[in-house]
């Protein structure tokens, strides 16, 4: 059996474990609110020094998992998360939960996130890269749909310190023991090639950049020609707007619909509803990038996004429960594909035994989209004590990520191992 497929699940739980964690706090700081009286700018500011963290962390992060190997990477994850956890459960003051979040739960986060699984994933597939990282994404789907609603449920019965201290356990027992034994970094491992080919000469060994034309001689590329490369400046841009507009929708959005006059469990299963919907559009979008290319795929993605994001300003009022399907239907479709794509290309693009590393470089973007869009959200709203301008600025985002993704496109056409080619 090809061990790929072991792989796959091993990092579709660690993906899975990125979401709970990424989901887990747009539950928790109306709670904070409640207990601190902590202003929102102030509550999501501190998911924007996380961001911060992201930012000097992730390149640094990449390299290491390349030294290292995910086997010791992943389980560090756990360890960070749960360390955290059980720290934050006991906070009575501001700048405890900064420190927490920066030092431990945003690099915990980071450990295990998206980014450091497409990096082994793209090691693993060639011709289903796509597809696997679809796969694979599809777990930040479930880790939300699973954990929101008992995050939300535990805290009205429990309160959020007992909720962050269940949260703990779970980390700890879900990443941990399954990467120390089964996570293994490249098919050679195991004795495998890629996709379960039984020979290395196998002509049916291509990367999906030989079958699209985009970069066929990029095997020989170094770190350094891959930092020199204009495509790797515009899919960081393109991660960096992307994320600075899902954060703010995350971060806010159940505090929108409480605002807006819905319940706490419709809004937390709101959230959980559109990522129910994810489970199913990010294995589909990774198939699609895999057929009609990663530009299409998420050009489509960000029309949906943008028409769930119009519907559920103009029209939720509260009452009507169909702007919130609308959203959750569109927004599940659209929240996923933007990473698969990036992760897609990226790997297209440069080869895997710099991937870690280029995928860490891509990921200080999203470090930077992180500490912006929350803030920003909190800061619009403590300003106009409503989200319509922080909800219109992230549509605004989500057309530059656009935008420098397509330019990430051109200029990987245009390297100069394409010319080579």
């Amino acid at each position: 059996m090809f061990y790929g497929w072991i792989i796959l699940i091993v990092c579709f739980i660690n993906v899975c474990g990125e979401g709970a964690m990424k989901y887990l706090f747009p539950v928790v700081p109306l709670p904070l609110i409640g207990t601190f009286g902590w202003s929102r700018a102030a509550t999501a500011g501190i998911f924007s020094v996380g961001g911060v963290m992201y930012d000097n962390g992730s390149p640094l992060l990449g390299i290491l998992l390349d030294r290292i190997g995910p086997r010791k990477f992943f389980p560090l994850g756990g360890l960070l998360l749960f360390l955290g956890l059980l720290a934050a459960s006991r906070i009575d003051q501001y700048w405890q939960l900064v420190l927490i979040y920066t030092c431990l739960l945003a690099v915990g986060e980071n450990i295990i996130s998206s980014y450091t699984n497409v990096a082994v994933i793209g090691r693993w597939f060639h011709r289903q890269r796509g597809r696997a990282i679809g796969i694979a994404d599809t777990g930040t789907a479930l880790g939300a749909a699973v954990f929101v609603p008992l995050a939300q449920w535990l805290i009205i019965h429990m309160g959020w310190r007992h909720t962050l201290l269940v949260f703990a356990f779970i980390f700890l027992i879900m990443l941990v023991p399954l990467n120390l034994i089964f996570m293994r970094a490249r098919p050679e491992d195991k004795g495998q090639f890629p996709d379960g080919t039984v020979n290395a000469v196998d002509p049916q060994i291509r990367e999906p950049a030989t079958l699209s034309g985009e970069n066929p001689g990029s095997q020989g590329m170094t770190f350094r020609q891959a930092m020199a490369a204009p495509s790797l400046h515009f899919l960081t841009l393109a991660r960096l707007f992307g994320t600075a507009a899902a954060y703010m929708v995350t971060i806010h959005i159940i505090a929108f619909f409480i605002d807006a006059g819905y319940s706490e469990m419709v809004a937390a299963s709101s959230l959980a509803l559109s990522q129910m919907v994810s489970f199913i559009g990010r294995p589909l979008s990774g198939l699609v990038s895999d057929r009609m290319g990663r530009e299409k795929m998420m050009t489509a993605s960000y029309v949906l996004d943008i028409t769930g994001m119009v519907v559920i300003l103009s029209l939720g009022d509260g009452r009507a429960l169909w702007p919130i399907y609308i959203f959750a239907l569109f927004h599940g479709l659209s929240s996923g594909p933007v990473g698969i794509a990036i992760g897609a290309k990226a790997a297209d693009l440069y080869p895997g035994f710099i991937l870690g590393s280029v995928m860490g470089v891509i990921n200080f973007g999203r470090g930077l989209g992180l500490a912006l869009g929350p803030f920003l959200g909190g800061l619009f709203y403590d300003r106009t004590k409503n989200y319509f301008l922080a909800f219109s600025l992230a549509i605004g985002f989500m057309l530059l990520s656009l935008a420098c993704f397509w330019m990430a496109h051109f200029m990987g056409k245009a390297s100069p191992s394409a010319r080579r080619a």
